[in-house]
């Protein structure tokens, strides 16, 4: 069975990829994503929800809702979001 390099990134980072982490953490990445988002996107909701909206102490991850509020398609949205991440 051979990997795909997709498969092969994720071995690579096995390790960080289990590491939980610290809400301080979650909060500045919090942060970074709802200030790249006003710096070219006012039009856009953005919340970080999950384990961090609900107050945890750790994340396994970061979870984004992201909504187009002027009329661009989700899809023309996530691009220019993440071109300026």
């Amino acid at each position: 069975m051979s990997l795909d390099p997709a498969q092969h990134i994720g071995l690579q980072h096995a390790d960080e990829f289990r590491k939980k982490i610290p809400r301080a953490e979650a909060r500045r990445h919090e942060e970074a994503l709802l200030s790249a988002r006003d710096a070219s996107l006012p039009a856009m909701q953005l919340v970080v929800c999950g384990s961090y909206r609900r107050g945890k102490a750790t994340s396994g991850d970061i979870d984004a809702l992201v909504t187009p509020t002027d009329g661009a398609t989700p899809a023309s949205l996530l691009a220019r979001w993440c071109s300026r991440l």
